[in-house]
């Protein structure tokens, strides 16, 4: 009886590691590339234009008992900083997504402009999506399936080529203007 027991056990455990990669979302396109072409694919965006502030607020959004979350907050700083900190003035800021956080009162008291999502484990993105679209904060990812969920701005892999994915009526929804010489060379979800 232990015998048989010890196998279901055993075969109970090893059916939630298989589901755990399934669930994990992943970032496929390299942070250093995503910098790049988020830098330029934000040019596009006439909203920031006529923008003369002497800073702009990047937050990133992240969960640090998520090692996979907290390796790409890391990363995607490191990024920043070396490709705009010499050119234009960027101020990063981090935030946690803890349980319980007034998300919009923290993108609102920090000043955020922009928000970076990392990859995220069991976390609600509507409460996420809800707090930048009342504050008009762009949402960006590395995490191409967010984009499909409610983000606006993400990128993918095709051919191991980095592919640019907007989620048109979330780009709207968070103020974002982008013009139709962009929208013809990306890949557009959720008009």
């Amino acid at each position: 009886m232990r015998t048989r027991y010890r196998l279901a056990l055993l075969g109970v455990v090893s059916a939630l590691a298989a589901i755990e990669p399934l669930s994990a979302q992943e970032v496929v396109v390299p942070v250093s590339d995503q910098v790049q072409i988020f830098a330029k694919v934000l040019g596009y965006d006439r909203r920031h234009e006529s923008r003369r502030q002497d800073e702009l607020v990047v937050g990133i959004a992240f969960q640090s008992g998520f090692r996979a979350s907290l390796l790409t907050r890391e990363e995607v700083e490191r990024e920043l900083v070396a490709a705009f900190g010499k050119t234009t003035r960027v101020r990063l800021v981090q935030v946690e997504l803890l349980p319980g956080l007034d998300l919009q009162a923290a993108l609102e008291r920090l000043g955020v402009e922009i928000l970076y999502v990392t990859p995220l484990r069991s976390a609600d993105l509507s409460l996420l999506i809800e707090a930048t679209r009342s504050l008009g904060v762009l949402t960006i990812t590395g995490v191409p399936e967010y984009v499909h969920q409610g983000l606006a701005l993400g990128l993918d892999s095709e051919n191991a080529r980095p592919t640019i994915i907007i989620n048109l009526s979330a780009a709207r929804a968070e103020g974002a203007d982008f013009g139709a010489e962009l929208l013809k060379i990306v890949q557009v979800v959720g008009q």
